[in-house]
């Protein structure tokens, strides 16, 4: 059996090993987008992955949408959000931060994703022995949710404006300019959506978006590029 799944499916419940596996894909995805980042601006030093790269994940799984919710259905049980809450489960703040402890290669510090250590991984990966987990992932029974989020990166994070992957400066304006790219003036059902969402905290992905609006927003995307 695959390392990963080996691991998961240790877990004690059906549920906690969706979430695992969620956080696994949030993580290779996190792993890919600090890489691109890094290959854009080969000579800025310190750049972080910021709310920036949750927002893009969005993107990443729009983009993944044919004929059914491509990632989305992955992530179908769970709230994917960002801003008040840095979530991609439905749960309580504390496992909210217990999960997140769990992740093989990331943490979450004030708004900025980080590297962590060997030492800071926790010990359910103890048998990846260090390894990252875009070593293992494709052959998991979750790979071709990793395969959606490699095109997303190939085809569409790679072709986002540089404002829209890393805060270059601390100007407002940076941050001002993104914004205005991603809304795309307010046309997309998924930058609505998830804005009501987020104030309402309810962010259940089959109850605010239809396939349909999806696809229309993943045409405008594209188009947008």
């Amino acid at each position: 059996m695959n390392k990963i799944d080996e691991i998961i499916l240790k877990r004690d419940t059906t549920q906690e090993n969706r979430r695992l596996y969620c956080l696994v894909l949030f993580d290779y995805y996190l792993d890919l987008y600090d890489k691109l980042v890094e290959q854009r601006f080969s000579n800025l030093k310190h750049h972080g992955i910021n709310n920036k790269a949750m927002i893009n994940f969005l993107f990443v799984c729009l983009h993944s949408v044919e004929d059914s919710y491509g990632l989305f259905e992955m992530f179908r049980h769970f709230k994917i959000g960002c801003g008040w809450s840095h979530r991609i489960i439905d749960v309580s703040q504390p496992d909210v931060e217990r999960l997140f402890a769990m992740m093989p290669g990331y943490r979450l510090t004030g708004h900025k994703w980080e590297k962590k250590s060997p030492q800071q991984r926790s010990r359910i990966w103890e048998s990846l022995n260090g390894q990252p987990v875009a070593d293992f992932i494709k052959d998991s029974s979750v790979s071709q949710y990793a395969v959606m989020i490699d095109r997303g990166i190939n085809e569409l994070i790679s072709l986002m404006p540089d404002d829209c992957l890393a805060d270059l400066t601390l100007r407002r304006q940076a941050q001002t300019d993104w914004i205005k790219w991603m809304d795309l003036t307010g046309r997309f059902n998924l930058t609505q959506n998830t804005a009501n969402g987020i104030k309402s905290r309810n962010l259940n992905i089959c109850q605010n978006f239809t396939i349909e609006e999806l696809s229309a927003d993943k045409q405008l995307l594209l188009k947008g590029l």
